[in-house]
């Protein structure tokens, strides 16, 4: 399991935490473990593999015992055990904007709503205007929230997502200064649903107007409909349809190893670090560097012109993005022969 799903695992501890009624502290303490593990990105594998986590700033030994698990397993018993004491409604009605923890809690305590549709029906029957805090306005408020979160679709099929990908890829394509820009993650891997889209495209930070200026295309495309995020190296969109974009701006040589690291299932690439760690590199999505005798990270980066050459190097044939979901294509693609020498 990667650090930005352990984290967003962390979050949803706190959440429910507080929606059990626990105290501040233990809420935040999950909190700041959450913002610690993504602050260690791609080195969280290797700083569990190493028995590191304790000396991470924010992370105590229950969490490192429960991020340790996490990491190890893909799931945590604890965080299971407290889905259990709410039911999927309640969880969900944490999605409506300004309805927190507390108040999702005292409407299924007081008033025993355990769904989006029963909370629609009591704001529609002035039945919230007995539970202390909520009003008039706090029921209009909601009822807004509610038909805000099912305009949110969790899945888009993927015939539907490809033209609009490959539309957005054209427009990007033809700005310059990108050198390469393509599909990544679960679209290109072909899934049949999708839950967003995922583009990246190799561009140079420096001058800074180039990136300014692929992000403008991405963010003033008719497509858009909201724009979520516009940094340096990432920008966040959602279309009309509901369907998020995230697009990520790399270095033109940082490109075969980051469309490598984004298109590959989450299993698939913990496995493809495994192998390059003991051929004595370590993978992540900017690039294939050598490790030094104990296993430390020289910053001495492997060229590699493309993903079939990083595969290459790793010991295996190119495996299509289709492919790449931990099914035995390790196996099947394997070259007779061994790793290729740099």
């Amino acid at each position: 399991m990667d650090a930005q799903t352990v984290a967003e695992r962390l979050d949803e501890i706190a959440t429910l935490l507080e929606l059990d009624g626990e105290n501040a502290f233990k809420v935040r303490a999950y909190q700041n473990g959450a913002r610690a593990v993504r602050g260690l990105g791609d080195r969280l594998g290797d700083v569990v593999a190493k028995g590191e986590l304790g000396e991470v700033e924010g992370i105590g030994e229950t969490l490192r015992e429960k991020i340790t698990e996490l990491v190890s397993t893909g799931r945590l018993e604890y965080l299971d055990k407290l889905r259990l004491r709410f039911p999927p409604g309640v969880r969900q009605m944490l999605r409506i904007p300004g309805l927190g923890p507390k108040r999702a809690k005292l409407l299924f305590e007081q008033v025993g709503i355990t769904t989006l549709d029963a909370l629609e029906q009591a704001c529609q029957a002035d039945r919230l205007l007995d539970v202390k805090g909520f009003g008039k306005k706090t029921q209009t408020n909601i009822l807004a929230g509610i038909a805000h979160v099912r305009t949110q679709r969790e899945e888009f099929p993927v015939g539907e997502v490809l033209p609009l990908a490959e539309e957005l890829l054209a427009v990007l394509r033809a700005v310059g200064g990108v050198a390469h820009a393509e599909m990544a993650g679960s679209l290109r891997r072909r899934r049949a649903a999708v839950h967003d889209a995922d583009l990246l495209a190799a561009v140079p930070a420096d001058p800074p107007a180039q990136r300014r200026a692929v992000a403008a295309a991405l963010t003033g495309h008719a497509l858009v409909k909201q724009v979520l995020a516009d940094g340096a190296t990432k920008v966040a969109v959602r279309l009309q349809n509901g369907l998020q974009v995230d697009l990520r701006m790399v270095e033109p040589h940082e490109y075969p190893a980051a469309l490598m690291y984004f298109t590959g299932s989450k299993a698939h690439n913990v496995k493809l670090r495994g192998i390059a760690r003991d051929l004595g590199y370590t993978l992540n999505e900017y690039s294939l560097s050598r490790l030094d005798e104990e296993g430390r990270d020289t910053g001495v980066v492997v060229p590699a012109g493309d993903e079939a050459a990083l595969y290459a190097l790793l010991g295996f044939g190119f495996i299509p993005p289709t492919e790449r979901e931990d099914e035995g294509e390790l196996d099947a693609y394997r070259l007779p022969d061994g790793p290729r020498k740099p």
